[in-house]
This record gives C-alpha cells, structure tokens and sequence, in this order.
C-alpha cells in the first residue's frame, strides 16, 4: 500500500527447519590430567546436516583443540589447576542450535606429593614417614634393595606412612631411596613418583683414647672421636682430691677441664663421654675415660755447690719422685765452659774455667 494505492500481493513462504537434536550418547567424556581423549563423530537427527563446533576453556587446561566440523578429533589434555576442570564444546546443526548444543570433556587433575623428600632415622627404628598430597590419594611405595641394611620394603606397599622398620648392620651410614606414588582418591588419577631418600644412621661408638695422663694444672685436652659424625656430652665423676673436673654435663669436643691434683700422690679422673650421632641424633654407647693427673716433680737435691778452676760441677740430681732432668747455665762473661744451651742427664758435668782473679757464680736452671 502506497500513495493511498494497494499493491499487489504476493506470498512468502517461511520454512521452519525442525529443531536439531545431537544424538551421541554420553554427551561427555572424562580423563586424567596427560591423558588423551577419545575422538567423537557427532551424530544428529538430521539427515546430512552441517555441523560446526566451537571449545572453551579455563587458563588451567591446556592442549584443547578450539574449533571444528563433525568430529571432535582425540587431544592429550593438561589440567594444571588442582581441582575439576573441562573443555566445554559449543555445537551447531545447519546453523541452527540443537536441543543439546554442549560436549564436555572433563579433565581430573593430577595429585602432587607435598611430603617431605627426605628423612633420617636410627637403625633399627621404624621410617614413619607420613605420606601427603596437594588432594586426597592413596600412596603405593617401595624401594631397592640395599645390601647393608634389612626391613626395607622391596616390593609394593599401599599406605599413608611408610612404616619400614629399617636395620643398618654396616658400621657406616646407608641409604634408601624409595618411589613412592600418588593416585587420587576421587577418580584414580596417579601422579609423578616423588623419590623419597631415606637415610639409615648407626649408633655411634667412640674410637678416641678411653686414657690420658696430664700433669697438675693442665688442660686434658682430649679430642672426642665415633666411628659416625656425632656430638658428645661429658661429665666426670668428682675425686674429693682434685679440683676443675666439670661434674656437671658438658659438650663439645674436646675435653677441656682444667684439673688440680691436691693432694702428693697421682689422682685419676673418670669422665663419662656419650656421643650422639649429627644425622639422627642417635644415641651411642657411653665410654669411660680414665684421666690421670700427676704431680710436677720437685728438685730436692741441692741449690749451690762450690768447685775449683777446671773441676767439673758434678752435682748429681734429685727429686721427690722419678724424673728426669733439664738443665742449662747462664752466660758468664769471666768463665768459660758452662753449657748455654739446655742439656739432659741427672748430673751437670761442665767443666769450668774461671778466667778471672776473683771467685765467680755460674746460675744453673734444673728443670
């Protein structure tokens, strides 16, 4: 109808395409986080219909093909978040949407061992370490076989602690490396192996001198040694006739009391030495070390001694107890043939010439 005129008519005809239905049964399909699809040939309702497909997804998945026609193709999926997460496919039917537009690929993430890689333990103790994941799993674990140690599990085990009683019958520290894998709880999906290093330490035993003679007023000094690397504690035993033994524990290495005899006869202190190991802190076997503290000689032969121009000294040592002797002059300028330069013996044996017209003193020094 136009300027008051009414046209002609003339009919359209609309066609109405019958709403698409996809038939492919399930519409979904669910993996493992690394695993691959199954490829999809999508099916309708419609006889030779054109299908488009388009695919979606989160940052967390990774490897997705984005776009097709009629068949959805296998792809290997990464799921690095650690929940649930999937590829949603859009289809089209004859650019129409069908009843059922959507495909969903559902992609389980993979457990991730969050427990500690490594612990030390004593010989003879169990391992007892606790088995954890970044999502609830179940763990399967084991490990080789080491020649030196017995109680290790060489075959599969299933738990949340390995519980290995471990024996080290080596004099040395060993070690076990365990594969130890996680699979989920939720939909059986196993992650990467995580190696768990299990170190067997020894109880230590000292290899250090259980003796030592020291003379009054000295430090012991006496390095601690064990067959493993280890800390030691120390503490005497009190001798009412010497003083400075530490009668409280000490640690560290070494010995370092300093300890006087008091009395005129040798005196022994016994110190217990208890060393731990640095590994496991394992205790080892206490030792027993006998210090002997002995008393400084005193020279009880005589302090002066008068000789003749070309006589030899001659004057024989003595003292309070079996020693021995040390001994060396002083210079004099007016006399001649005094040793200056420390001799041995128990006797001085110079023979001294005084060049001078008055009597002279040489000062001898007995040690």
């Amino acid at each position: 109808y136009a300027n008051g005129c009414s046209g002609l008519g003339k009919g359209v005809d609309i066609t109405v395409d019958q709403t698409p239905q996809i038939t492919n049964t399930p519409l979904s399909q669910t993996i493992c986080s690394g695993a691959t699809t199954n490829s999809v040939a999508l099916t309708t309702d419609i006889v030779a219909a054109s299908m488009v497909w388009t695919a979606t997804a989160s940052a967390n998945i990774t490897g997705y093909t984005t776009n097709g026609t009629t068949t959805i193709p296998a792809q290997t999926l990464i799921n690095s978040s650690s929940t649930l997460d999937s590829v949603t496919i859009t289809i089209t039917v004859n650019n129409c949407s069908p009843l059922n537009t959507k495909y969903k690929i559902y992609v389980n993430p993979l457990p991730v061992m969050t427990s500690s890689s490594s612990t030390v333990v004593c010989s003879g103790n169990a391992v007892n370490l606790a088995l954890t994941a970044n999502m609830g799993s179940t763990f399967d674990w084991l490990t080789t076989n080491n020649l030196n140690t017995t109680g290790e599990s060489t075959t599969p085990q299933s738990g949340n602690t390995i519980t290995d009683v471990i024996t080290n019958n080596s004099g040395a520290v060993q070690s076990l490396a365990y594969t130890v894998t996680p699979t989920s709880t939720a939909a059986s999906c196993a992650g990467a192996s995580q190696t768990v290093n299990v170190t067997v330490d020894i109880f230590p035993t000292m290899t250090s001198s259980n003796t030592i003679a020291i003379c009054t007023g000295d430090v012991v000094n006496l390095a601690l040694t064990a067959n493993a690397s280890s800390t030691y504690s120390w503490i005497a035993t009190d001798n009412v006739n010497t003083s400075g033994e530490s009668l409280v524990a000490q640690s560290g290495s070494p010995i370092n009391d300093v300890i006087i005899n008091n009395s005129a006869l040798t005196q022994i202190v016994s110190y217990a030495v208890t060393p731990t190991s640095t590994g496991a802190s394992c205790l080892g076997t206490q030792q027993t070390v006998s210090v002997t503290i002995n008393n400084r000689p005193t020279v009880t032969s005589t302090n002066a001694k008068t000789i003749c121009s070309g006589d030899m000294v001659n004057l024989s040592f003595t003292a309070d107890m079996s020693s021995t002797y040390s001994w060396l002059a002083t210079d004099n300028v007016n006399t001649s043939g005094e040793s200056t330069i420390a001799q041995g013996g128990n006797k001085i044996n110079d023979i001294i010439i005084n060049n001078s017209l008055s009597a002279q003193i040489i000062t001898y020094t007995v040690t």
